[in-house]
């Protein structure tokens, strides 16, 4: 086997069909590549869905981060490359052609792709105002910072390595919720690991969230995460972090300062106005349940 594809899942019912598929339209010999689908602490149709799509493993576990759906999959992956795709990301054609041929010229370690976005409506225009200035914020931080780097850090929704490296340096690290790329990544430079950056043919295509119920499940999905990570690490300000957005009157001034911003940076007012007074909060409040919800279960201490 030459390719293991890892897909980490949780309630990613909608999305990790389209991405399975797109791994099984590959223009790449079928006997050459798995593809392995983890669905983790999942209550909906996320198994199922994986299955009917063409996976050729479905495993279910209860790890409650990414981290440890990854190192779950790896753990039964038989490919000589590991390909970890998130759930809500698709794959150019080509990708595995181009992937392998890479690999295979030269003793790569690691792989960083170039990831896109959609935004075929204002619910994905909102995703790419976010990034946008997420982005910005970055460049800003380096600027305050000379220690803050960020190149070279292998983006969260896809990312590859030789599994041989993989296991070299202990796969994830599964205390991590958040920034578990820019954690791996040093490791594998700590380690001596040779990495390939940015080849423009290597592409994947991230799904944004198209209507109002997939907001309301991403913010959700989200408020799980961060439940799960204070579960595991208590704190005060975590905890106000995760419950603030249920404080709805904090949406209009953020709203106003927010869009005033996005008009001075050049998106429309249309856009920045749906994107401020209905997306944003769609999903901070869902996120807030989403928390609740998980702190609810047995275990949880809210």
């Amino acid at each position: 086997m030459k390719i293991s594809v890892v897909i980490p899942a949780h309630n990613e019912e909608g999305f990790v069909g389209k991405a399975v598929k797109s791994v099984n339209r590959q223009e790449f010999s079928r006997d050459d590549f798995e593809i392995i689908v983890v669905a983790d602490n999942c209550s909906d149709n996320t198994a199922l869905e994986a299955k009917q799509a063409g996976a050729d493993s479905v495993i279910s576990v209860k790890k409650g981060c990414a981290a440890g759906a990854r190192n779950a999959g790896a753990k039964i992956a038989k490919g000589k490359l590991l390909v970890f795709l998130d759930a809500d990301c698709i794959m150019e054609k080509n990708f595995l052609k181009i992937l392998w041929n890479d690999f295979k010229k030269e003793k790569f370690d690691f792989a960083g792709i170039n990831v896109e976005s959609e935004a075929k409506n204002r619910y994905q225009k909102s995703y790419l105002i976010e990034r946008y200035h997420f982005e910005s914020s970055k460049n800003a931080r380096k600027l305050k910072d000379p220690q803050f780097v960020d190149e070279n850090i292998i983006i969260s929704c896809a990312f590859i390595f030789r599994k041989s490296f993989f296991k070299k340096i202990g796969g994830y690290n599964e205390s991590i919720f958040y920034w578990e790329d820019w954690d791996i990544t040093k490791r594998s430079y700590k380690a001596g690991g040779k990495g390939l950056w940015w080849n423009p043919n290597l592409r994947v295509k991230h799904i944004e969230p198209s209507t109002w119920r997939e907001v309301w499940m991403h913010g959700k999905t989200k408020g799980y995460a961060k439940a799960i990570a204070y579960k595991k690490n208590p704190s005060f300000n975590d905890l106000i972090k995760a419950l603030i957005p249920l404080t709805v009157f904090i949406y209009i001034p953020l709203g106003i300062f927010r869009t005033i911003r996005d008009i001075y940076s050049g998106f429309s007012p249309i856009d920045s106005l749906f994107s401020n007074f209905i997306v944003i909060p769609t999903k901070g409040i869902a996120g807030s349940i989403g928390f609740i919800n998980e702190l609810a279960k047995k275990g949880g201490d809210l």
